[in-house]
């Protein structure tokens, strides 16, 4: 792709950055290809990252013991974070029966986690 020089090099320039780009193109496309095909055998047919995405934020407020019980549990059963050990527990806890149902004006903070969560939460 060499076109004929012409008066100040000002040709002889565009046609370099042109090339240039062009390198830069094919090299992010083959990198942007590379990517698929990882991903592709990293999901091993699982389904397709879009499909993972959360569109609501759900944000709780824990005492400390509570945190504490929730990071305890979450490492003895290997969970990769916070967030998944809170959808496990959550998944186990709607499939499970006999939970209490709240009265009519029971509060938020009368809901704990575990047993002694209380202000301040000496545990």
């Amino acid at each position: 792709m060499r076109i004929v020089q012409q008066s100040g090099g000002h040709l002889q320039t565009l046609t370099w950055l042109i090339e240039l780009f062009l390198v830069f193109m094919r090299l992010i496309h083959r990198m942007s290809k590379r990517c698929i095909r990882d991903r592709a055998a990293f999901n091993d047919g699982a389904k397709d990252m879009s499909d993972l995405t959360r569109g609501e934020r759900l944000q709780i407020m824990l005492t400390p013991g509570e945190l504490r019980a929730l990071d305890d549990w979450r490492f003895q059963k290997r969970m990769p974070s916070r967030a998944a050990a809170v959808r496990e527990l959550l998944k186990r806890g709607l499939e499970a029966e006999g939970f209490q149902q709240a009265d009519d004006g029971v509060k938020s903070q009368e809901f704990g986690v575990i047993a002694s969560s209380k202000e301040g939460d000496a545990a």
